[in-house]
């Protein structure tokens, strides 16, 4: 057992020519716990040195054991441990879709990666003018550099641990970060000015622990249920149930799937996806799954592009709508309302009208309420609660514009739909106590333990 260092007595390396001139002693509660971390070390080394009993040699060790781990405790303040605005981040941008990467990799932009990795080029090179200059042969080292390195990306709120993901970051021309359709619902990315944060973890241990349990596949092996999260959605999964209304589309996502699937209502769906998906990794991995799943979203895209299907007054010219509501009273509007969402149900040609979108809802790309919400798109009469409690029409939708009055009426469902959304943020959390008990001295289980973390 080698003997405690001595607490230093130094000034900071960053202090300027006065300060180190006149170095003072440094105190607070971390150098208080140092030192007696330090002086139950030397007395374990002595009794060690003096073949001391097992049971004080145990006592002993148990006391230090307990002395570090409240050292490393008082080291990290709460403040550290927030992932928020204010966290210590190797880089940060805004994020954007990039479909054309596979799915452990990152788009970085091309400034992020030379500032992240430039001293590690440079340190291979031993030439900071190379790197300082972008040469072609500093750049290849960085591309090389790069491919076996992972980088954790983060989004805030972090209350799941699949908000921290780790890729293999890829050059690109670009300043938005630029993520795979596979991680975007464990990061709930929706692009429209979400921003991540990006770490570099620079020890072999750290590179090692983000690419085996932070990586697409480390978090699925952890979670297998994670596969229903990630499954295709929205577009690409319409373009899969728009390419399976053609048994020859149905036989090329069987194809994909390496089973056949069912169709009891003329498409795939969703659900049935997830299900081949879910009895596919538990008999043959994460890998051939991920691979899988990339090959969906790539046919789901290339098929929903194919379709040229696109909502818009003119592809639904076909339907009817009310041209007016003035001269109705509540109760007749509420059944004219309800006679046209049967009829919106009823749809069962998905190829042309409104036929696509009753496509989407029944096959799982949208959740089955849009059918609900579709009315209020396209501006379908209908009545709701306004502020005071009143039963008023709205007569218009985001299809035409709304109206101040309009708007005013719809506040109140607006409202309950936030609630609701702040109901899910806050019920992940919930399993959060069960872990609180970790004895563990990483940063995330000292942040679990933390009273403010």
């Amino acid at each position: 057992m080698a003997p405690f260092p001595a607490a230093p007595e130094l000034p900071p390396l960053w202090a300027d020519p006065q300060q180190r001139e006149a170095p003072t002693k440094l105190e607070g509660a971390p150098m208080a716990a140092y030192q007696t971390v330090a002086a139950l070390n030397s007395k374990l080394q002595r009794l060690v040195d003096g073949h001391g009993p097992q049971s004080l040699l145990d006592s002993l060790h148990g006391q230090l054991q307990n002395a570090v781990a409240e050292y490393l405790n008082e080291l990290v303040t709460v403040d550290d441990l927030r992932f928020d605005s204010r966290v210590c981040f190797s880089g940060r941008s805004v994020v954007a879709p990039g479909p054309q990467l596979h799915y452990d990799q990152v788009g970085l932009p091309n400034e992020m990666a030379w500032t992240l990795f430039g001293p590690l080029v440079q340190r291979e090179l031993g030439d900071a003018a190379a790197v300082a200059q972008q040469t072609e042969v500093a750049t290849h080292k960085l591309d090389a550099i790069m491919a076996r390195s992972w980088i954790i990306v983060n989004r805030a709120p972090s209350v799941t641990p699949e908000t921290m993901l780790a890729f293999h970051p890829v050059r690109i021309a670009d300043r938005a970060v630029r993520l795979h359709p596979l991680a975007c619902p464990l990061l709930n990315t929706d692009f429209d000015g979400d921003q991540v944060a990006v770490f570099l973890p620079i020890t072999a241990a750290g590179q090692r622990e983000a690419g085996a349990q932070l990586s697409l596949a480390g978090h699925l092996t952890r979670n297998p249920k994670l596969v229903e999260q990630i499954a295709p959605r929205q577009e690409a999964m319409w373009g899969l149930a728009w390419l399976s209304l053609e048994a020859e589309g149905l036989q090329q996502i069987e194809a994909i799937m390496d089973r056949p699937l069912s169709a009891p209502d003329g498409f795939v769906t969703r659900a049935t996806l997830v299900d081949a998906l879910a009895q596919r990794l538990a008999t043959e991995g994460v890998q051939p799954v991920l691979e899988t799943l990339t090959a969906l979203f790539t046919r789901g895209f290339a098929a929903i592009q194919k379709s040229g299907f696109a909502m818009s007054a003119f592809t639904e010219a076909g339907f009817a709508w009310p041209v007016s509501s003035s001269a109705l009273g509540v109760e007749q509007v509420k059944t004219q309302y309800d006679q046209y969402v049967e009829k919106l149900l009823a749809i069962t040609d998905y190829t042309r009208g409104l036929g696509p979108y009753v496509l989407a809802v029944r096959s799982g790309a949208l959740p089955d309420t849009r059918i609900r919400v579709f009315p209020h798109i396209a501006g379908l009469p209908r009545v709701r609660t306004d502020v005071n409690g009143q039963l008023v029409i709205v007569e218009r939708g985001f299809r035409q514009g709304l109206t101040l009055a309009d708007f005013y009426a719809l506040a109140p469902a607006a409202r309950e739909g936030l609630a609701y959304v702040s109901k899910q943020w806050d019920a992940p959390v919930q399993f959060e106590p069960s872990h609180n008990g970790s004895r563990s001295f990483h940063v995330l289980a000292r942040a679990r333990r933390a009273a403010h973390p």
